[in-house]
């Protein structure tokens, strides 16, 4: 293990913060099973899919912010014209991380993602899988190179 010597060092402007994945499905289908957090949203959907698109497993860290939605939005629309995608779904994963945004810092900025109009200009579907819940999924991932990527903000 490495050990900084130095205390004055500030290592926060080289720190990777948000996690994600990016695959490109040709289907996935999520059930939520029962709240994860107490503090979850209760939701009317409890089932949903998408086809043909792309599926964003995303980690919220403790330095992400809404400079760091931008910059995944930048992103998400360069990938999204690669593979001639216009559909997407943000999965919730906190599985990426060991370094979690508290959850109602993470459900602002996933409403900051869910209001974000360049998002919703340049893609014909934007969905949402439900903050704070277990789900049960089903996925099928396309298999050419840029199937599967894997991105930190």
């Amino acid at each position: 293990m490495l050990k900084l010597r130095h205390k004055n060092l500030n290592l926060k402007p080289f720190l990777k913060n948000m996690k994600v994945l990016y695959w490109h499905v040709d289907y996935i289908k999520y059930k939520a099973v029962s709240k994860a957090l107490k503090s979850a949203p209760d939701i009317a959907k409890k089932e949903d899919e998408l086809q043909e698109g792309i599926v964003v497993l995303i980690s919220l860290e403790s330095h992400d912010n809404e400079n760091t939605i931008e910059m995944l939005v930048s992103d998400l629309i360069k990938y999204a014209e690669q593979i001639k995608s216009q559909k997407i779904m943000f999965y919730p994963y906190a599985h990426l991380s060991n370094n979690l945004l508290p959850p109602a810092k993470s459900l602002q900025l996933i409403n900051v993602l869910k209001n974000h109009e360049t998002l919703k200009t340049s893609f014909k579907e934007v969905k949402f899988s439900p903050f704070g819940w277990y789900k049960s999924f089903e996925v099928k991932v396309k298999g050419h190179p840029l199937a599967e990527l894997s991105r930190s903000f």
